[in-house]
């Protein structure tokens, strides 16, 4: 949040240039969503790209295709919770992480040469001035308790589903565990970190 609604990101996307342009044929603004979801995940990628769009620093067509990309789990996750807590290895959990990271490249390359970048700005969009640091950084912080608890609300939210599916329509064994994996992706790491291999 504080990136996008300060000036940083204008001050840091011409040094993304570069990588931009090997790696998706875009510009360096493009590329700092990308680095915030690996950073931390998919909701703050999600979050970097909606800021950017609504101030007009990126197009509706520049945020679609970013938004493809910017889909994974942050290292806490996948080093600290399944590699660590689950699965009792550090290395498990980096293994995840350098899997997640060469998909992502494989995914901006794709894109690179699947769809023609499109930098038309989007006349729908009227750009939100840009906040001073201390009051992106007050805003920051009101928005990440927020996401906060929505992020746990929807994680228990979903957990119950989960129960109430398998419980309920009595699915057991493999079926059960990909339901779980599919609907819910911290009930699905735990269920499967007892029965299946890290493959």
């Amino acid at each position: 949040s504080f990136m996008g609604e300060s000036s940083l990101a204008e001050c840091l996307s011409p040094l993304f240039n570069p990588v931009g342009k090997i790696l998706l044929n875009r510009r360096g603004i493009c590329v700092i969503p990308l680095v915030m979801s690996l950073a931390g995940g998919y909701p703050i990628g999600a979050r970097t790209i909606a800021a950017l769009y609504k101030k007009g620093l990126m197009t509706k067509s520049e945020a679609y295709d970013i938004s493809l990309i910017a889909v994974g789990a942050g290292p806490g996750f996948l080093i600290t919770f399944v590699g660590i807590s689950l699965l009792g290895s550090k290395e498990s959990g980096i293994i995840l992480l350098s899997s997640q990271i060469i998909s992502m490249v494989v995914l901006c390359l794709i894109l690179r040469f699947t769809r023609k970048p499109d930098t038309t700005p989007d006349s729908e969009v009227s750009p939100v001035t840009t906040l001073s640091a201390s009051e992106a950084l007050v805003n920051a912080v009101s928005d990440s308790v927020r996401t906060m608890g929505a992020m746990c609300g929807f994680v228990i939210l979903f957990s119950v589903l989960c129960s109430v599916l398998t419980e309920g329509l009595n699915i057991k064994g493999i079926f059960a565990d990909i339901l779980l994996s599919l609907l819910e992706v911290t009930t699905g790491v735990t269920t499967l970190s007892g029965k299946q291999s890290l493959i």
